[in-house]
């Protein structure tokens, strides 16, 4: 159970860092010492903070795994490393030439160091990372973002490394269900006549401008605990899975998934906070995420894992012999709500039961949490 901040990015990076797999380009463990970047950056539309892993390779005559263990093998010293990110604006969004794009701003991008990692091979405290909070782009400049270019460029101890990339174009019109709605259409997960769980469809459209879609079932809630205090801005989210799209075929896909299971992954989750009372249901939100070829292509190839491990083999869109991967991915969602049979079963059934649920919206609702008497004390 996790706020919403800019810092979700931290589990996709720890994810994405060294543990690099392709067919491209060997690397030889037991070759004479050298130093090779090693750079993970993924800019993501839907976040206010900006995150990148800059390492270096620990390659030399020796235990490697000695030498992931040591903070110095793996980063660069302090004072070593700038690294900025680029805008541009390219005349079409077709363009691959940087020489014809107008450079629009430059954001440098600050240290930071992360104390906690789950404990592993590799060294665990004060992990260095680089960020932005700055916004990448403007109100004004995401009407147009597939004319939008970002390039990377770090000054790592006198060498310089870049790498360039693009959003992807998905938009809301890529989601078909749940259809748009100045009041959100309220969904059903539940059968009272049949007592069955049902088959939910998350319903969206493929473009040629997006490559790897993502989808995410969003359960928004707050949480009023037994010592009288309130936790604001939780969510669970549910993977809904992932399809690729690299011939830019433009036609409808389905995520499916079964609502019974829904139902246990939430009330797992739930019950992993402790002195859990209430939970005030917001809405819930299908996600989607696109990204641009050169994630999809870094995913498949690479088949990131979620420990830092050593690699032999690399997939890198980093220029002057860098390993890693420079790319990113927008993100678009649909509220919804659940009905009353939905919401029946989130409160007695077997799942989710414990603690006491009611919802925030008004309209057509037994559970509303501002009803009087309080329909959920």
């Amino acid at each position: 159970m996790v706020k919403r901040t800019g810092l979700l990015l931290l589990a996709t990076l720890l994810a994405f860092s060294v543990m690099l797999n392709s067919c491209d380009t060997d690397v030889d463990l037991i070759a004479p010492y050298k130093t090779v970047p090693v750079i993970v950056g993924v800019l993501d539309h839907a976040v206010d903070t900006q995150f990148f892993r800059i390492n270096r390779t620990f390659l030399g005559e020796g235990d490697a795994n000695l030498f992931a263990g040591i903070k110095d093998s793996v980063e660069y010293p302090d004072g070593t490393v700038e690294a900025w990110i680029i805008k541009y604006q390219a005349p079409n969004a077709s363009s691959t030439n940087i020489d014809s794009w107008t450079k629009l701003d430059s954001i440098l991008l600050q240290p930071i160091d992360i104390p906690s990692r789950s404990p592993g091979v590799f060294y665990q405290t004060n992990v260095r990372y680089y960020y932005t909070a700055q916004p990448i782009f403007t109100a004004s400049q995401i009407t147009n973002i597939a004319n939008m270019r970002y390039q990377l460029r770090a000054n790592l101890n006198g060498r310089t490394v870049t790498g360039v990339t693009n959003f992807p174009t998905i938009n809301q019109g890529n989601i078909n269900y749940p259809s748009a709605s100045p009041i959100p259409i309220r969904l059903p997960f539940y059968s009272p006549q049949s007592m069955t769980y049902l088959n939910v469809n998350f319903q969206y459209v493929m473009n040629s401008g997006t490559v790897r879609y993502e989808g995410v079932l969003r359960l928004n809630f707050n949480a009023d605990m037994t010592d009288g205090s309130t936790l604001t801005n939780q969510y669970i989210d549910y993977n809904l899975g992932s399809n690729s799209n690299p011939e830019g075929i433009n036609d409808e896909r389905n995520f499916t998934f079964n609502s019974e299971n829904w139902y246990e992954f939430v009330g797992l989750r739930l019950g992993e906070i402790e002195g859990l009372k209430k939970v005030r249901v917001q809405d819930v939100q299908f996600r989607l995420t696109g990204g641009n070829q050169e994630l999809d292509t870094y995913i498949n190839v690479a088949q990131p894992v979620s420990e830092f491990v050593p690699v032999l083999n690399t997939y890198t869109n980093l220029s002057n012999e860098a390993i890693g991967i420079f790319a990113s991915k927008t993100q678009i969602a649909r509220t919804a709500y659940l009905d009353e049979p939905t919401m029946g079963q989130l409160a007695f059934g077997p799942y989710t039961e414990g603690p006491c649920y009611c919802v925030t919206w008004v309209v057509g609702t037994a559970f509303n949490c501002s009803a009087s008497p309080d329909t959920c004390p």
